[in-house]
């Protein structure tokens, strides 16, 4: 995905680049194509540190599941056995 928006974005800059403006226009294109190019880095950044978060929540919440389980089963066979 990030290769596609690289080969957009580049493409497009060489197309402004090579398309006969002012250098006025072509400098406020590049601000517009910079910008807009910035805003993408961001959202993907943002969707991808979102994503990895809720991965690392949902993971420590199994984790804590499987402990309490162990501790519940560890309880149990302790009583059977007349360990506690």
């Amino acid at each position: 995905m990030m290769n596609f928006i690289k080969g957009l974005s580049i493409g497009f800059i060489l197309g402004i680049l090579l398309a006969p403006d002012s250098g006025a226009a072509t400098r406020r294109k590049l601000t517009r194509i910079g910008t807009d190019i910035r805003d993408d880095v961001e959202d993907t950044y943002t969707d991808i540190s979102n994503s990895v978060a809720d991965k690392v929540s949902q993971i420590k919440d199994e984790a804590n599941e499987l402990m309490h389980t162990g501790q519940q089963g560890y309880s149990s066979f302790a009583s059977s056995q007349g360990r506690l």
